[in-house]
């Protein structure tokens, strides 16, 4: 296939053509594709930008962009980091405002036991969330921290 024969030859070259690639639509190359891309930049900080969305996929190629070489960044929800794990992780916006999220949690005043369950059920989350992290964890928000990190104050230090 032209691709592969195409990688060969850029990754002969004492040096690449391109300092910068960015790649649309990611989800649809298939792993010759990756590869050829890989191999026209030189590896580098900031060299690959891609951006794709897995639902959108119109072929049936499923590409692993780690075992090609390529660091990833994986952008999700705290609901969908359960079962998952990262090198290092980021949560981001632990507000006051934002977690435990109001929408989730039931009013003190309607019903005691149902907000006593919602905000336990939302410390929780962040607690899967966090425990995501094997080496590397960092935690931010804006204005006030959520009250769920007040028991690690003393470790909680700035950025």
């Amino acid at each position: 296939m032209i691709c592969v024969e195409a990688a060969c030859l850029l990754e002969q070259r004492p040096q690449r053509p391109y300092r910068h690639v960015v790649i649309d639509e990611a989800q649809d190359l298939s792993p010759v594709r990756w590869r050829f891309l890989r191999a026209a930049v030189a590896p580098d900080a900031d060299d690959i930008f891609v951006a794709g969305d897995a639902h959108q996929r119109i072929y049936h190629n499923r590409v692993s962009l780690r075992e090609l070489g390529i660091p990833v960044v994986v952008v999700g929800t705290m609901h969908r980091m359960k079962g998952l794990e990262f090198r290092c992780l980021a949560v981001l916006g632990v507000g006051e405002r934002q977690v435990p999220a109001s929408s989730a949690v039931t009013p003190a005043g309607e019903d005691e036991i149902a907000h006593a369950q919602d905000v336990q059920r939302e410390r929780c989350l962040l607690f899967v969330a966090c425990t995501r992290a094997r080496e590397e964890l960092s935690v931010s928000w804006h204005g006030p921290q959520s009250p769920f990190l007040a028991p690690f104050d003393p470790a909680i230090r700035p950025a």
